[in-house]
């Protein structure tokens, strides 16, 4: 069953399932529109857009490592807008499959976002499509609205393995 989240007009609101079952999935998010969900605890939506197969040993592993490397970000620097030099965002182990994600022009992707995008979708493909599935995806986050898009796909960047970098240096504070 759909209900009109509070305080919108109409022709602005968002239409959100009151229980997470009726939209087919589980514990992953409430979906709002078809492949739109929101991740279970924050402000971040994802709009998942699914194209093709892909070798899914690789998938996972990239999914993983890159879901692992922002959470070591997260713990040397804290959270904050990715820096410059990081953005966008590669994470590819050579192993046939990478992980991209930039910020759209005039928003900032944090490590805190993408580390919530990043775990949403190495949890939410591995049920939908045991890791098979290559993809495109949005994140969307209240209030900014889009802040960035990626892709999890097959083939290679060339793009060495980031590494985890403390402090301030990891990070651009907020101003």
């Amino acid at each position: 069953m759909l209900k009109q989240e509070q305080g919108l007009p109409r022709n602005q609101a968002r239409f959100v399932h009151s229980n997470a079952d009726d939209d087919g999935g589980d514990a992953d998010g409430d979906e709002y529109l078809p492949n739109t969900f929101l991740i279970p605890g924050t402000n971040t939506t994802i709009v998942l857009n699914t194209e093709g197969r892909g070798p899914p040993s690789a998938i996972k592993a990239v999914l993983n490592g890159s879901y692992a490397f922002v959470q070591s970000q997260l713990l040397a620097s804290g959270d904050g807008q990715l820096p410059q030099n990081v953005d966008p965002f590669y994470y590819d182990l050579n192993n046939g499959a990478f992980v991209m994600c930039q910020s759209v022009p005039g928003q900032h992707l944090t490590w805190g976002i993408l580390g919530a995008a990043l775990g949403w979708l190495y949890h939410h493909l591995g049920e939908q499509s045991a890791y098979k599935t290559l993809s495109t995806f949005h994140i969307w986050d209240a209030p900014w609205g889009l802040i960035a898009n990626g892709q999890a796909r097959s083939g290679y960047t060339g793009k060495p393995i980031p590494k985890v970098v403390a402090g301030p240096d990891g990070v651009t504070h907020y101003s």
